[in-house]
């Protein structure tokens, strides 16, 4: 992906996942890096993870990597916390909340990166043209949890998207955070979304 590309996806994927969080969030939202210093840093950190990766995975040709490593890599370069991550958050009393910098932060980079991944689908004119509009029309499924203690159900309620993002969250913790680690989980939402596709008719 080149910056053309990048700045393309952060324009109208990124930047409108981004005004959502901060308009919808309870607490007080603010960028670290301001103008077009927080897009520009993000696109460089997207250049260093593509190139570590496709040198440690043995890639000749990184314009053949794949819609759910290129989600990956943004993701991976959107909540990277070098000097800090790219958002800061505090309460209403303008009390700092730490914890909440993270929670935040791979929130909105999983908003972005599912965005840029049903982008993807869609513009691929290799794609059974059904599929892609039901991409189009729904997003991308988010599977169910499956609670096997028959006590625990329907108590303390949770949804995927939030038990994955604490596992990405402590996987960065523990310096674990990896582009295969995040690729894995959204080719799994993609293949949950096509079954999705299939059970409602698709074929």
């Amino acid at each position: 992906m080149d910056k053309k590309e990048f700045n393309s996806l952060w324009e109208n994927i990124a930047m409108v996942e981004i005004e959502k969080m901060i308009a919808s969030s309870n607490h007080i939202i603010k960028i670290r890096e301001g103008g077009n210093g927080f897009r520009d840093n993000t696109f460089n950190r997207y250049q260093t993870e593509r190139d570590n990766f496709i040198r440690t995975a043995k890639i000749i040709d990184y314009n053949k990597l794949d819609r759910h490593k290129i989600a990956a890599l943004f993701y991976a370069a959107f909540v990277d916390k070098f000097g800090g991550y790219p958002f800061m958050i505090s309460s209403s009393q303008n009390q700092r909340l730490l914890d909440a910098d993270s929670a935040i932060t791979h929130e909105t980079a999983f908003n972005i990166a599912l965005g840029i991944l049903v982008s993807f689908i869609i513009s691929d004119k290799g794609i059974n043209e059904s599929y892609r509009k039901y991409v189009e029309e729904n997003g991308i499924a988010e599977p169910e949890l499956i609670c096997l203690d028959e006590n625990q159900k329907d108590k303390n309620s949770t949804n995927y998207k939030e038990e994955t993002i604490k596992q990405l969250i402590y996987a960065q913790e523990e310096k674990k955070l990896s582009i295969p680690l995040i690729a894995n989980i959204f080719f799994s939402l993609e293949n949950d979304t096509r079954h999705c596709y299939k059970k409602a008719g698709g074929i």
